[in-house]
C-alpha cells in the first residue's frame, strides 16, 4: 500500500530557504513516497520511505528521510535515518519487524533536504555581465578584473570549499496511515467445530464401560483471501512428567501434504493412538516458513459404574484392587495420575501399571489400562499356579512321610474385611476368600524374596504366613477397599 507525499512546489521551497540572503532554489519540486509490504519469504513486514529531488536541485540539496513503524499504534522500531548520495541521489530509510497475526502496522515518515549554497554579486569592473563568487565566509573564489588591455581572470587565496551548508528542512511529513497486510494465511484449529485458541487445553473423552475414550476431534485449515499451492501439517505430543520423556509426530515427522484450501482431519493421522500432554501443530504454508499453534491435550476420568463395568468381577477382588491403586481414576485432574514408590518405580493410571512401564497408550486410556492390568492380575495367577502346585505337593510329601504327625492346612487369616480360608488349596470367591487368593493379590504388588502371602516351608516342615511385602500389607489395603 502506497501512502504518498506530495510534491514541494518551488515556492514553498524558496520560502524555506529565505533565511540566506540572495539564495535561489533552482529546484522545482521534492518528491517522496512510503510503503509497507509483507516478505512472506522472511515472514517480515517491511516499511520503507523515498525522497528524492528533481535533476535541477540536484547539485545544491541532499535528500533525507526519516521513518519510524508502529504495531497496533505503538512504536515497534524507532527513528532511522538514511541519506543519499552526496549532493545528488536519493535517501532511502527501511525498518522490518516479524510478521504477527492479528495486528495492524504503521508508517510515519518525514521528507527533508539539507541545503547548500553560493553566496555571490556583481562585479563592476567587468565589462559585461560578471560575477564574483564567494563562500559565506566572504572569501573570494574567483573574480574578473581588467589587467591592463585586457580581461583575465583572477584567483585569490585562500582557496575554500564553494558549498556551504545551510540548514535541514522538512518539505513535510507523510500521513500516519494504519494498514492491514495480507500476511500468510491465518490458521483456525477446532475441537468439533469450536475453535480453539494457543494454550488452551482439549480433553479426551471417558467413552463408557462398553465404548473407549476417544481423542478429541481436532481439524486444522488455512483462511486466507487467495490459498493457493499445498501446505504441509504434522503434529508433535509429548509429555515429560515422573520421569517420562514420550515424543509422537503425526502422522510422521515429514508430515503430510494437502491443497492449502483443503481441512486437515488430525484424528485421521493420530488413528487409534491416545496421546496428550504438549501438543504442537506445525504447518508450512507453500513456500513459507514452518509456523506452529500450540496447545493441551488432557484426560477425562470414566465415571465409576463404567470403570467397574469394563473391570468386570472376576477375579473378584479385582475392583478392590483398582480402588486401593487409583480410586478407580486414571487421571489427577486432566492429567496422568501416577505414583512413585520409594525404589523410583512409577505405576501410572487406574492399574497403576509399573514395569515393564505403562505405555503412552495405557497413560492416556483407562480402557488401554484396565485392559493391561487384567492381563499383569493373569499373569500373576500364572505366576502363582506352578509354585502353588510345589507347595501342595511338598506338604503332602511331609505327611505321607510322617503318619501320625501330620501337619494340618493352614488356618484361617483375617484381613480388614476379608477371612480367608483354607478352601481345599484352591480359588475362591467374594463370598468364599480362600488363602490361595491372598497369595495371588499379594503378588500384584510383588513379592521380594519370593516370599508368597502363605507357603509350605521345608526348613519349618509347616505353613508360614508373610503378609508383608515392599513395606506394606497389601492384601489388607486391598480387602480396605470396598467391594464392588
Amino acid at each position: 500500500m502506497n501512502v504518498l507525499w506530495g510534491r514541494a512546489r518551488p515556492a514553498a521551497l524558496a520560502a524555506a530557504l529565505s533565511l540566506a540572503a540572495a539564495v535561489t532554489a533552482w529546484g522545482q519540486y521534492s518528491e517522496g513516497y512510503t510503503e509497507i509490504v509483507y516478505d512472506e519469504f522472511r515472514d517480515e513486514v517491511l516499511a520503507f520511505a523515498t525522497t528524492y529531488v528533481d535533476y535541477n536541485t540536484l547539485y545544491y540539496y541532499d535528500p533525507v528521510v526519516y521513518i519510524s513503524l508502529y504495531r497496533n499504534g505503538n512504536i515497534w522500531i524507532a527513528d532511522m535515518l538514511i541519506v543519499g548520495a552526496t549532493h545528488g541521489g536519493y535517501a532511502l530509510a527501511s525498518v522490518s519487524t516479524p510478521w504477527a497475526e492479528s495486528s495492524t502496522y504503521s508508517a510515519y515518515s518525514e521528507h527533508c533536504v539539507d541545503a547548500y549554497y553560493y553566496y555571490y554579486e556583481v562585479n563592476p569592473y567587468c565589462y559585461f555581465s560578471c560575477y564574483d563568487w564567494y563562500d559565506c565566509y566572504g572569501y573570494s573564489l574567483l573574480s574578473w578584473a581588467p589587467a591592463g588591455s585586457w580581461q583575465s581572470w583572477t584567483w585569490y587565496p585562500p582557496f575554500v570549499e564553494a558549498y556551504n551548508y545551510l540548514g535541514t528542512y522538512c518539505l513535510g511529513p507523510t500521513s500516519q496511515q494504519d494498514v492491514e497486510l495480507e500476511g500468510p494465511p491465518v490458521l483456525e484449529v477446532r475441537n468439533g467445530g469450536q475453535l480453539l485458541s494457543q494454550g488452551q487445553t482439549v480433553y479426551i473423552s471417558a467413552g463408557s464401560g462398553y465404548s473407549p475414550p476417544q481423542m478429541p476431534p481436532l481439524t486444522a485449515q488455512l483462511v486466507g483471501a487467495s490459498l493457493v499451492g499445498t501446505t504441509t501439517w504434522k503434529i508433535h505430543v509429548t509429555y515429560e512428567e515422573a520421569g517420562r520423556n514420550d515424543s509422537d509426530w503425526f502422522p510422521g515427522t515429514s508430515g503430510t501434504s494437502l491443497p492449502s484450501t483443503s481441512t486437515w482431519n488430525i484424528n485421521s493421522s493420530i488413528g487409534s493412538n491416545h496421546r496428550g500432554g504438549d501438543a504442537t501443530i506445525h504447518y508450512r504454508y507453500n513456500a513459507q516458513q514452518e509456523r506452529s499453534f500450540s496447545f493441551k491435550i488432557g484426560g477425562t476420568n470414566p465415571s465409576e459404574g463404567d470403570a467397574k463395568t469394563k473391570l468386570g468381577s472376576s477375579p473378584w477382588f479385582l475392583t478392590r484392587i483398582a480402588r486401593q491403586e487409583s480410586s478407580l481414576r486414571q487421571f489427577s485432574g486432566s492429567s496422568p495420575l501416577y505414583h512413585q514408590d520409594p525404589g523410583g518405580t512409577t505405576g501410572f493410571g487406574l492399574m497403576m501399571i509399573t514395569n515393564p512401564p505403562a505405555t503412552q497408550q495405557q497413560i492416556w486410556s483407562w480402557w488401554s489400562n484396565v485392559e493391561e492390568g487384567k492381563a499383569r492380575v493373569n499373569q500373576k495367577d500364572a505366576e502363582l499356579t506352578p509354585k502353588w502346585t510345589q507347595y501342595l505337593d511338598a506338604w503332602a510329601a511331609y505327611n505321607n512321610a510322617h503318619q501320625g504327625q501330620e501337619v494340618p492346612a493352614p488356618g484361617p487369616r483375617d484381613e480388614a474385611s476379608c477371612r480367608f480360608l483354607w478352601r481345599d488349596g484352591g480359588a475362591g470367591s467374594e463370598g468364599e476368600k480362600s488363602l490361595r487368593d491372598a497369595a495371588w493379590i499379594k503378588r500384584y504388588n510383588g513379592i521380594p524374596g519370593l516370599l508368597d502371602y502363605v507357603m509350605w516351608s521345608s526348613s519349618a516342615s509347616n505353613w508360614v504366613y508373610n503378609p508383608t511385602g515392599n513395606g506394606r500389607n497389601y492384601v489388607n489395603d486391598v480387602c480396605s477397599q470396598q467391594y464392588p
